[in-house]
């Protein structure tokens, strides 16, 4: 069963997954800067070129609406303030959470402290590449990865003036995620297509817990962390490859494929909290592209059970390179993806889960063009934009 085929050809530029992180902190400058709240909107959905899947369609997830029609009408979830936190470029967004200052780290090694009314942004680092971030510093901190050559230094966020070097030789970091299940964050690498987990140990250091037997090469990655009923798992997507999504859970030292999700043409997938009785749960993005006929990008969610996958997923016009991210917009308890559009007229865009569909139900102009996305637990949406800096979005109810 074809669960999500969509076109490749025309499609754009691949995102590309992580980046190389650590090394070394200075005492960087430090800037802050009153934002200047936007007017409250509850968006619209007119001519956003979004609506939701068509019922019966072939190439959708879920049985979705009428697009010929207009959009399944949902409702619409207020914009109660959207604020410039910093005129930086962050680069990609990571909420640490647990640490008691940091609200939200840049890949570009920027950090925002304080409040939204009053952030304090500064430079950790001026890294040679985008770093990683996650909960592998010692005793499980909070810290960066940057790399140098074959060498990863950990920096931790609470003592910059430290680095803990681990030697990878040609495993690139790529991604962050306890695949080991001990609370702290490991590093998965990709060397030639073959897949590796570091194990994080503790100390800021890492140490080889596995790799996959089989090389997938030019493939995308996403980390999917456990569920009550799963364990984690690296996915793997090989556009234009139609081989779907494969998960990749650790066995002894190997990563070995343990599902498939007929879901092709996928450029960003990541393991979210299944509802009802699903076992596993995945936000996933693909693609459009012009072959013949101009074929829509998607956005859904896919969830798995006894191997039987199911879906709802949202269709756009525009092609979206900055990762979505699921939220509960309209206080339902089932997840909500949010994602943003590029280019000239670049817009947040929210899609609500109604039954077996996404349906919009929020929109909101950027000043900037998206490069990542950022929720915090209160659903609060950071938004890092190429030209425009950090801006912050304080969503309301859904009316």
């Amino acid at each position: 069963m074809s669960l999500w085929v969509v076109g490749l050809v025309g499609c754009g530029s691949a995102v590309a997954n992580g980046g190389a992180q650590g090394s070394t902190g200075s005492n960087a400058s430090s800037t802050t800067e009153e934002g200047t709240p936007s007017s409250e909107t509850s968006g619209g959905t007119a001519d956003s070129g979004i609506s939701a899947a068509s019922s019966g369609s072939t190439s959708g997830l879920g049985s979705g609406a009428e697009t010929t029609t207009g959009a399944s009408t949902h409702c619409q979830v207020e914009v109660l303030e959207s604020t410039q936190l910093s005129p930086e470029r962050f680069g990609a967004l990571t909420v640490p959470h647990g640490h008691p200052d940091l609200l939200v780290l840049g890949g570009s090694g920027w950090t925002l402290a304080g409040t939204v009314d009053a952030p304090v942004v500064e430079r950790f680092l001026e890294p040679l590449g985008e770093m990683l971030a996650g909960r592998f510093g010692p005793d499980g901190g909070w810290a960066y990865a940057h790399l140098t050559d074959d060498v990863v230094d950990v920096l931790p966020l609470d003592d910059p003036d430290t680095a803990w070097p681990t030697t990878f030789g040609d495993d690139t970091p790529v991604l962050v995620g306890d695949m080991d299940q001990d609370g702290l964050d490991d590093l998965i690498t990709a060397r030639d297509g073959i897949v590796g987990v570091w194990r994080a140990d503790g100390t800021g250091s890492f140490e080889l817990l596995a790799e996959s037997a089989e090389s997938y090469p030019d493939a995308f990655r996403g980390f999917a962390p456990a569920t009550d009923w799963a364990p984690p798992a690296v996915l793997i997507a090989q556009a234009p490859n139609e081989s779907g999504i494969l998960g990749l859970e650790v066995a002894d030292d190997v990563l070995e494929k343990v599902y498939t999700v007929d879901v092709v043409g996928s450029w960003s997938m990541q393991g979210v909290q299944p509802t009802g009785q699903a076992r596993r749960a995945i936000l996933v993005a693909s693609y459009g592209g012009t072959l013949i006929d101009t074929t829509p990008g998607r956005i859904g969610f896919i969830e798995g059970q006894d191997g039987t996958w199911t879906g709802r997923d949202i269709e756009f016009a525009d092609f979206v390179e900055a990762e979505p991210r699921a939220v509960d917009l309209d206080a339902d308890g089932v997840l909500d993806a949010v994602f943003a559009t590029p280019g000239t007229g670049a817009r947040l865009v929210g899609a609500c889960s109604q039954g077996d569909e996404l349906a919009p139900c929020l929109e909101l102009p950027l000043t900037g063009e998206a490069e990542s996305l950022a929720v915090d637990e209160d659903g609060h949406v950071f938004v890092a934009t190429r030209e425009d800096g950090l801006w912050f979005h304080r969503l309301g109810t859904c009316q």
